[in-house]
C-alpha cells in the first residue's frame, strides 16, 4: 500500500471519532483540548489550535496542542482580516502553503490547514491545522474531509453556545427578580437608618460609656447604610455612559487614589500600562477597578504585592494572597455569597454586572500557589 494510502486509510478510521466530542459546555478546557488532540490524529497534523466565535464578531484563543501550543492566551483575530479571518467570513477551508510566512513559520511548518466550523451559514469557530517541516503537505483529501467536520463540529458547538445563552438568560432573569427584591429591602432599611443615624449624633451624652455607646450606634447605622448603598446599586439597571477614555489614565487614577490603603498595609502596589482608548462609562469602570483593588489588597499579607495590567484587550489584577479556593470559584460572582466575616457578598456580583454591561468579561485564575489574577477582557466596544 502506498503511504498516501495508508495516510487515508488511517483518517477514515479515526474520522468517526470526532463525532464522539459532544460538549456540554463550549467554555470546557477539558473538551477543547481533547477536540484539538483528536483533530490530531485524524489529519495527521503535528498542530492544532482553536479560536472560538464571540457575540463581537471576534474570535478567540482557546486552546493548542503540538506546534501550535505556545500560542499567547490573549491572541484575538476579527473576521475577515488576515487568512484566518477571510476564511472565516468565506467560510470555505484555506491551504496554507510553506512560502506563506506571514501565516505560519516557514522553518519549522511544511503547510497549513485553516478550518471554519460552520452552522447555518455562521462560522462558530476556527481551526488551524498545520505540520512540520519534512512532512507531506495538506492536499485535496483533507479538504473533502474537512467538509464534514465542519457542519457537525460546527452544528455542536453552536449547539453548546446556545445552552450556554440559555443558562445566562436564566440566570439574569434571577438576577432581575434577586434586584427588585433587594431595592424594595434597601429602601425599607434606610428610612429608620437615617433617623437612628441623626438620634446617635445629637444625643447629649455626658459619660464616656455613653459617648461609646452613641458612636457605636453611628458606626453601626452607618454600615447598614452602605450596605443599603450595595444592595441598590446591585438592583439599578444596566445604563452606561459610554465615551472613550486613554485606559492608561482612568487606570492610573484610580491606583493612585488607592495606594494610602497599600502602603498602610505595607502592600506593594504596581501599575504597568500599554497605550490604549477605550469605549467605557468611567465611573462604573473605575468602581469595578477599585473593587478587585479593594479585594487583593484584603487577600494579600504585609509584605506581600500586587499588580496592575492594563493593555489593549484586558485589564488585570493579580495579588500575593493565598489565592481562591476552588470549591468556591464558581460562586464568586453570585449575589450575596461572601468568604468575608462582614462582607455583603454583593461587591463581585457587582463587578460582573458592570463588566458585562460593557459586553466584557471577567475570569479568575490561581497563580500556582502564589495568589489570585481577576483579568477583564475588553471583547466589545474598542474606541476609534
Amino acid at each position: 500500500m502506498y503511504q498516501d494510502d495508508a495516510d487515508n486509510t488511517h483518517m477514515r478510521s479515526e474520522f468517526w471519532d470526532l463525532f464522539e466530542l459532544e460538549p456540554d459546555e463550549i467554555n470546557n478546557q477539558e473538551w477543547q483540548h481533547r477536540l484539538c488532540t483528536k483533530a490530531l490524529d485524524v489529519f495527521l497534523a503535528d498542530g492544532v489550535s482553536l479560536f472560538i466565535a464571540e457575540p463581537c464578531g471576534n474570535f478567540r484563543f482557546a486552546n493548542a496542542v503540538g506546534l501550535s501550543r505556545d500560542i499567547p492566551v490573549n491572541t484575538v483575530f476579527q473576521s475577515g482580516e488576515g487568512l484566518a479571518g477571510r476564511a472565516a467570513a468565506s467560510g470555505q477551508a484555506t491551504l496554507v502553503g510553506n512560502e506563506d510566512a506571514g501565516a505560519i513559520r516557514s522553518h519549522e511548518v511544511s503547510s497549513g490547514m485553516i478550518l471554519p466550523l460552520m452552522s447555518r451559514g455562521r462560522c462558530v469557530a476556527v481551526m488551524n491545522l498545520t505540520r512540520a517541516t519534512g512532512r507531506d503537505v495538506f492536499g485535496r483529501f483533507e479538504l473533502e474531509t474537512s467538509r464534514a467536520v465542519s457542519r457537525y463540529l460546527g452544528a455542536a458547538i453552536a449547539n453548546a453556545q446556545y445552552v450556554c445563552e440559555f443558562k445566562e438568560t436564566e440566570r439574569l432573569k434571577r438576577l432581575a427578580q434577586a434586584g427588585q427584591m433587594t431595592a424594595s429591602l434597601a429602601h425599607e432599611i434606610r428610612n429608620p437608618l437615617t433617623t437612628i443615624i441623626a438620634a446617635a449624633q445629637s444625643l447629649d451624652v455626658d459619660s464616656d460609656e455613653a459617648s461609646g455607646l452613641a458612636s457605636m450606634i453611628e458606626h453601626e447605622a452607618k454600615r447598614l447604610n452602605r450596605l443599603c448603598d450595595e444592595l441598590l446599586d446591585f438592583s439599578k439597571a444596566d445604563l452606561l455612559r459610554l465615551q472613550p477614555h486613554d485606559l492608561t489614565e482612568v487606570c492610573t487614577d484610580v491606583v493612585e487614589s488607592h495606594r494610602p490603603l497599600f502602603e498602610q498595609k505595607g502592600v506593594k502596589l504596581a501599575l504597568n500600562t500599554a497605550p490604549a482608548n477605550l469605549e467605557m462609562d468611567r465611573n462604573r469602570f473605575e468602581q469595578v477597578l477599585g473593587n478587585l483593588l479593594r479585594n487583593a489588597l484584603e487577600a494579600t499579607p504585609s509584605g506581600g504585592a500586587v499588580d496592575v495590567v492594563a493593555t489593549e484587550s484586558s485589564v488585570s489584577v493579580s495579588d500575593t494572597g493565598t489565592g481562591v479556593d476552588p470549591a468556591v470559584e464558581s460562586t464568586l460572582f453570585e449575589p450575596f455569597f461572601t468568604t468575608k466575616t462582614c462582607g455583603t457578598g454583593l461587591g463581585l456580583p457587582n463587578v460582573k454586572r458592570w463588566v458585562e454591561a460593557h459586553g466584557w468579561s471577567i475570569q479568575v485564575s490561581n497563580r500556582g500557589g502564589e495568589g489570585a489574577t481577576f483579568q477583564i477582557r475588553f471583547n466589545q466596544r474598542k474606541a476609534a
